[in-house]
């Protein structure tokens, strides 16, 4: 039997994920960008096994500590990661009958840890046989311990939202975290309109609905295909963004002839959105920390035909000036712990966020941002958090020392509202 090339893939990620800490989005990219679409190949499904394995990987690893005689730390990555494949598969893929799950993850030891496959063959048996008997820990005596393990998430996060959302919404949270999103594109409104790319996306074979909080998003499903590899993509006429990503730069209102500073902008996709609503008229000058991710943000900018987007690299953690007349519209989507995004990014709930690191550094960006608004200018502060000390707190301790800024909106995107992705927006007005 030869092995199954998805599941050996998903292997590959999973594994590279395990050894080199990477991100899930960046990991599945680069295998799937050298794949052979020839060879059987189907990209929804690696995605699928390597999302099922992080979303649920505590889960998974807390039931293989007790299956195994030994328990997970005598237990070789390879053969963790080939183990944490066939079980998810057992647990939550009811489309793949259980010889076949059990069988291709014996094939995929054969290949990758020679002499284990015997092991694995075992432990995926007595998974069968025994996992059912093997209880959750119990919520009436840790309610922390029963809620990371039954929702796959690091119990700080899980303390986290217990301690400002409560336990039902907690747990609706962490549920949501488990649910997977549709695909959204963002409609360059300068060069097409929306029902022009719906029925050209139809045609495609994929299934088209309008977005909900902003009105150049279309919610698109359906055949496995590359939105890059379209020619609605390469001739900048879409662009792949989130549906809660682009209503922020919706709620910025940028206008044609403004000067606007997006201080944190790679890889750009609020800044080319930005560029869209201005109608590619005025400035924007468009900031990130390192060099070579302002290539991401040109690179955007040129597809989409966006000639008033000037790059800056730029430590936004330290005093500076732009312009001495300042910007009308500065915006500083903030780096965060990214508690929002979670179903997009599982990696992000299996270990504790450094908290204390992450504000301080907001605490100096927002500070410094303020520095190059102009009177009567607006400063708009955005993450992809749920995690209120880096949204509504943050923002109340900044007017606390700013007293020249007024807050004139503010709101947050929940995760199991309306199956949206957490966002947070603040939008100051400066006074004078």
């Amino acid at each position: 039997m030869s092995v199954d090339i998805n599941r050996e893939l998903a292997y590959k990620i999973l594994l590279d994920m395990e050894r080199e800490d990477s991100f899930s989005n960046l990991a599945v990219k680069k295998y799937l960008d050298k794949a052979n679409r020839d060879d059987g190949i189907s990209p929804d499904l690696i995605r699928r096994l390597v999302y099922g394995v992080m979303e649920n990987r505590i889960y998974i690893d807390y039931y293989l500590d007790r299956i195994i005689s030994k328990g997970l730390s005598g237990t070789k990555d390879k053969a963790l990661t080939i183990l944490r494949l066939g079980a998810y598969q057992l647990e939550e893929m009811n489309s793949v009958p259980d010889y076949a799950a059990i069988n291709t993850s014996v094939e995929l030891a054969k290949k990758h840890c020679k002499g284990l496959d015997s092991f694995v063959n075992g432990v995926l048996r007595n998974w069968q046989r025994k996992k059912k008997d093997i209880p959750l820990p119990d919520p009436n005596k840790d309610l922390v311990d029963y809620l990371q393990v039954k929702y796959s998430c690091h119990p700080s996060i899980v303390n986290l939202l217990l301690k400002q959302r409560g336990q039902d919404e907690c747990q609706s949270i962490l549920k949501a975290f488990k649910t997977r999103k549709n695909p959204t594109v963002r409609v360059n409104t300068s060069k097409a309109d929306a029902n022009e790319i719906s029925g050209s996306l139809k045609d495609y074979g994929i299934e088209v609905q309008e977005g909900t909080l902003s009105s150049r998003i279309l919610k698109v499903k359906g055949k496995e295909l590359n939105l890059v590899d379209t020619e609605e993509f390469k001739s900048g006429k879409i662009s792949i963004q989130s549906e809660e990503s682009c209503w922020i730069a919706d709620m910025c209102e940028a206008k044609p002839g403004m000067r606007v500073l997006d201080v944190c902008a790679a890889p750009g996709g609020k800044t080319t959105a930005l560029g869209e609503t201005m109608g590619n008229q005025g400035e924007i000058i468009a900031c990130d920390l390192y060099p070579h991710r302002l290539n991401l943000i040109k690179e955007n900018a040129n597809r989409l035909g966006l000639t008033i987007i000037q790059t800056k690299a730029l430590d936004a953690t330290k005093e500076f000036l732009l312009k001495d007349e300042g910007f009308h519209l500065v915006l500083v989507d903030a780096p965060c712990s990214g508690l929002g995004v979670i179903r997009n990014k599982p990696e992000i709930k299996l270990s504790a966020p450094d908290m204390d690191a992450i504000e301080k550094i907001q605490k100096a960006i927002i500070r410094n941002a303020s520095n190059n608004v102009a009177r009567d200018g607006k400063l708009v502060y955005s993450t992809c958090t749920i995690n209120k000390d880096e949204n509504q707190e943050m923002v109340k301790g900044f007017l606390q020392e700013h007293p020249d800024f007024k807050l004139e909106y503010e709101k947050e995107l929940l995760p199991h509202e309306n199956g949206r992705d957490g966002f947070y927006i603040a939008i100051l007005r400066r006074t004078n």
